[in-house]
């Protein structure tokens, strides 16, 4: 089934603010879809200045519960489930005055991806990347150290590709690793690495990592080193 999408001024539409008017596209059939409906297929469509008609798909609840902003995340969980990878497109204002991204995108979109693998391992999205065991206890993981190696600064309009995971390291922290590419070319243009340690939200004292939790999330980590 597809959906036929005209924009439209919001004073032609009276059934709440949507932004557009969608049609399900029959055989002899033009019904008008439910508002709330509308707005999702909106957004799938192609704007061309202020009006625009486009086609789109309609919008489900399947996907296995995932939201919308998900399921248009251009990243995935490899398929042995051990390291996650994400696409990106450096932006106009992600570049400095030579026109490649800056250190601080980088570190960006390095945490960017940080934050999406713990997501779709369903960890807490609370930004702590917490387990259940975590949370009962109130721990949070803080990041102690971070170095990040730059081979070939991605340019305004190149697409990046990074790859991270986790493993242990030590008693009282976890390691987070990433590599980045060029997806063009498929060369590595950086690595990076960081150092996290579990603190106590309350106290702000910095706390072992328990077995409890070691079993939570170094079932998501790759079994020897990379």
């Amino acid at each position: 089934m597809l959906l036929s999408c005209n924009f439209v001024s919001p004073t032609v539409v009276r059934d709440g603010p949507t932004v557009a008017q969608c049609w399900r596209r029959e055989p002899s059939v033009a019904a008008p879809i439910r508002p709330s409906e509308s707005v999702l297929a909106a957004l799938r469509c192609s704007r061309a200045g202020h009006e625009a008609v486009g086609l789109c798909a309609p919008e489900t609840t399947e996907g296995g519960g995932k939201g919308f902003a998900e399921r248009l995340r251009l990243g995935r969980l490899e398929e042995d489930g051990l390291s996650y990878k994400e696409n990106f497109i450096v932006r106009c204002y992600e570049v400095g005055i030579n026109k490649t991204a800056t250190v601080e995108t980088i570190a960006n979109l390095l945490q960017e991806v940080g934050c999406n693998h713990a997501q779709s391992v369903g960890f807490s999205t609370d930004g702590f990347a917490t387990t259940t065991t975590m949370r009962e206890l109130r721990l949070i993981w803080v990041t102690s150290r971070m170095h990040i190696e730059i081979y070939k600064y991605p340019a305004w309009g190149d697409v990046v590709e990074i790859e991270t995971w986790c493993q242990g390291e030590g008693k009282i922290g976890t390691r987070r690793d990433w590599i980045l590419k060029d997806l063009t070319t498929g060369l590595v243009i950086g690595r990076a690495t960081s150092k996290w340690v579990m603190m106590n939200q309350d106290t702000r004292k910095l706390q072992r990592v328990s077995d409890e939790v070691k079993e939570e999330y170094l079932v998501f980590c790759p079994r020897t080193p990379r």
